[in-house]
């Protein structure tokens, strides 16, 4: 376990005091749990600067060896891990009766792993790299009730959605790549990017976890975005 660790080198005072909530954090623990040393100790940075309790551990193993000693709190790890990764981490949470939630870290290439993760209980994923005010928001986000959407208003939303928009929209949140999504429709990845863009503008989301999770919660998602766009017509 890695707590209290110098200040690593690539964190500087200047980018910590740039790097606040816009949000204050919840009066809980998080969990750093990824098997790279040298990440662990620069998120310990950023959270000891604005006063965050928190404990790294190199390894799923680590942290759930201790895990019955830990109070409940919020955990961050990394989704490629060897011998347990974080999917595997978050059935033996399961399994095991906890509910802190848990902010998945995830390389560009894993989208799809992603998906899987928030269908596995994540709460949410962050894409490296990432600033440290991603993480410090998304932590400070956890204090508001999941996805502040009210259902009817966003299902007209996604309604509204042209044809391409919504064949877009249900293979993203099938965890399809933009090459994927690009070849099951005929499109150029380009053409792709666009059409996302358009959706995440029409449905105003901001990060692309954040268009997962409401595809994932909405009545018209998984195979029905095109059933309630012929309601519409």
């Amino acid at each position: 376990m890695i707590t209290n660790n110098p200040k690593p080198r690539s964190v500087s005072p200047s980018d910590i005091a740039r790097q606040t909530p816009s949000a204050s954090l919840p009066d809980l623990p998080v969990y750093i749990v990824d098997d790279e040393p040298e990440v662990c100790r620069a998120m310990s940075a950023v959270f000891r600067a604005c006063g965050q309790p928190h404990a790294g551990f190199t390894s799923s193993i680590e942290f759930l060896d201790e895990l019955s000693a830990l109070a409940p709190g919020i955990i961050v790890s990394d989704i490629c891990m060897p011998h347990l990764d974080g999917l595997e981490l978050l059935q033996e949470l399961a399994m095991r009766g906890r509910k802190d939630p848990v902010i998945i870290i995830t390389g560009h290439a894993d989208v799809p792993l992603a998906v899987r993760a928030l269908k596995s209980g994540a709460v949410d994923f962050i894409e490296k790299p990432f600033d440290a005010d991603v993480i410090l928001d998304a932590i400070a986000s956890l204090r508001i009730e999941p996805i502040a959407h009210d259902q009817d208003p966003m299902v007209t939303r996604i309604a509204a959605l042209s044809r391409r928009e919504q064949q877009v929209f249900e293979r993203i949140v099938e965890g399809g790549t933009n090459k994927s999504i690009a070849a099951s429709l005929s499109l150029s990845p380009r053409t792709v990017e666009y059409y996302r863009a358009q959706v995440m503008h029409k449905l105003k989301t901001k990060s692309l976890s954040e268009l997962i999770k409401i595809g994932m919660q909405t009545p018209y998602s998984n195979g029905d975005l095109m059933t309630a766009a012929r309601r519409r017509e």
